[in-house]
């Protein structure tokens, strides 16, 4: 994963890291299962980083790529699993503004269920309970994905 982010930083400004935040996320989530939630924030870090320099450079800074919400939320799991509740929530409503505005809703209900996840361990569960089933009900199949079914069991573990 850090060869194919290495060769994707090396393409042009314009061009170049077209994918890198996808990949970023992921090498994120593989460092934090692999015990390095530090490098897995300074991995998401960078790659928001890059990701808002190559956005500014492309359209100017009102521009938002494809994977940013993604990014979004992945920072915020790891804020959140680091102690840093505040900033988790804020990256999450931040990624799921993205995503509602760009219509893109596996990645609304991904950023959803996280902050769902957040406030019912603050004791939220009630608000926690009605942003996660209202996205929920939004969609008319695919209840088989990973996706659907973890909001669906979340919304289950809420309910009792």
């Amino acid at each position: 994963m850090r060869q194919a982010i290495a060769a994707m930083r090396a393409g042009s400004p314009q061009t170049g890291a077209t994918g890198l935040g996808y990949f970023a996320a992921w090498l994120a989530v593989a460092q934090e299962r692999a015990g390095g939630l530090a490098d897995a924030l300074e991995t998401i870090e960078q790659a928001l980083q890059a990701n808002q320099e190559r956005l500014v450079f492309a359209a100017g800074a009102k521009s938002s790529s494809l994977y940013q919400p993604e990014m979004l939320r992945v920072r915020g799991e790891l804020r959140f699993k680091h102690g840093e509740a505040k900033l988790a929530e804020a990256d999450f409503h931040g990624a799921i503004e993205l995503a509602h505005k760009t219509s893109a809703k596996a990645c609304e209900l991904r950023a959803i269920t996280s902050l769902a996840r957040l406030l019912a361990s603050q004791g939220r569960s009630d608000e926690a309970r009605t942003m996660l089933a209202d996205i929920y009900n939004w969609f008319t199949e695919g209840f088989d994905t990973a996706d659907l079914r973890d909001a669906k069991a979340l919304l289950d573990q809420l309910a009792t």
